[in-house]
């Protein structure tokens, strides 16, 4: 999950680019409800089995935790 690891490459790309990140970065658990995660690890299997992504990528791991969230999300508004 993004989070405390993906913080200090953010930090050193923007200062490197020159501009102020202007955001926090933090845990998916700070923002997730109890049932979001208890579904989170077989939602996220069945979102890799439907993109069937060949090649592991940051942009692709950004996908993947986006439509988990949002199935994790939706599910457990239902």
């Amino acid at each position: 999950m993004i989070g405390l690891v993906d913080k200090p490459w953010l930090t050193k790309l923007f200062h490197a680019a020159g501009i102020e990140m202007d955001f926090n970065v933090s845990s998916l658990e700070m923002i997730h409800s109890p049932a979001q995660m208890e579904q989170w690890h077989e939602t996220k299997d069945q979102v890799l089995a439907d993109m069937d992504l060949k090649r592991h990528r940051a942009s692709y791991d950004a996908m993947v935790i986006q439509e988990t969230y949002m199935r994790t999300l939706n599910d457990s508004e239902t």
